[in-house]
């Protein structure tokens, strides 16, 4: 796969995401949370299964393992992030789901240190996006914050935390040779049982209106674009590049917004939301970077 068709299933992706976020917070208007989480995985997951049983192509598989962690690590972070998007405008919530590479890169850090690795630039420039990022996190926090916006931040930062574990399960999985659609396909199983689990829980299912069904759709739709385009783009050699390309769902996110939702933030809070952004792309070319360390005991072990 070259770097420029792997670009446009970074950015296709991007703009899925962003598309199906918007539908989500129109949704709320007529669904619970976890009432959005049983759709947008049931129709995605139905649709990948009827068109793999009509091309007769096996939904079964040997990495059932890696599905499992992937798929429910991958859920609990969407229900954190559905909830991010209930508390907060479209661009912040955007922003704190692209958060990963932060916590990446502090793992990386730590690792070493764990490692007992001596200190060198990598792991500062490490450290330093890492604080960057999560001051851009302060910065866009609102001068006088209710328990909601909070709850969403901190439900932001959680579903950020552990999409960092799902996409290098993703990497394996593209590794391994797994397709893209045998990926999404488990990951919509699993969490449209974490959706049911959660109606169950909260009271039943609600009533549909027309509205309410179109919302579901999109969100659905626009969800199974999203999987498919993003595990494409994180399948081929330039990670970095599919990576960085992400973050431009927040561009897509901050326009939808002012559109659909008239939503607009303070000249401060959109300074964070940059930072982060900004961050966040360092420390993924930083984390992209050899670890000197690591070549050396190679080097010796050879």
């Amino acid at each position: 796969m070259s770097a420029t068709v792997q670009a446009s299933w970074a950015v296709a992706s991007a703009l899925a995401f962003a598309a199906m976020s918007a539908a989500i917070k129109l949704g709320y208007a007529h669904y619970g949370l976890f009432e959005l989480v049983f759709w947008r995985n049931l129709l995605g997951a139905a649709a990948i299964g009827a068109w793999a049983l009509a091309t007769r192509r096996r939904l079964s598989t040997p990495l059932w393992p890696m599905h499992l962690r992937r798929s429910a690590a991958g859920a609990a972070s969407m229900v954190l992030w559905f909830a991010a998007l209930a508390a907060l405008p479209l661009p912040t919530a955007a922003t704190l789901g692209n958060t990963s590479p932060l916590f990446a890169a502090l793992g990386i850090a730590l690792a070493a240190r764990m490692r007992g690795a001596p200190p060198d630039a990598r792991r500062r420039l490490l450290y330093a996006a890492a604080a960057c990022g999560f001051a851009g996190v302060l910065l866009a926090l609102r001068p006088t914050l209710d328990g909601a916006t909070l709850g969403g931040f901190a439900a932001g930062l959680a579903s950020g935390l552990l999409a960092t574990f799902v996409y290098f399960e993703m990497r394996t999985l593209g590794a391994a040779g797994e397709p893209s659609w045998r990926v999404v396909f488990w990951f919509s199983t699993v969490s449209t049982g974490v959706g049911l689990a959660g109606i169950a829980a909260t009271g039943g299912f609600s009533s549909h209106v027309p509205e309410g069904v179109a919302c579901l759709v999109a969100v659905a739709g626009f969800a199974l674009v999203g999987q498919l385009t993003m595990t494409r783009a994180f399948a081929g050699p330039a990670t970095l590049l599919a990576a960085n390309l992400q973050y431009a769902n927040i561009g897509f996110a901050a326009v939808i917004a002012a559109f659909l939702f008239q939503e607009t933030l303070s000249a401060r809070e959109g300074l964070g939301l940059a930072v982060i952004a900004a961050s966040g792309a360092w420390a993924t070319w930083i984390a992209a970077r050899p670890d000197p360390a690591a070549a050396a005991a190679t080097g010796a072990a050879r």
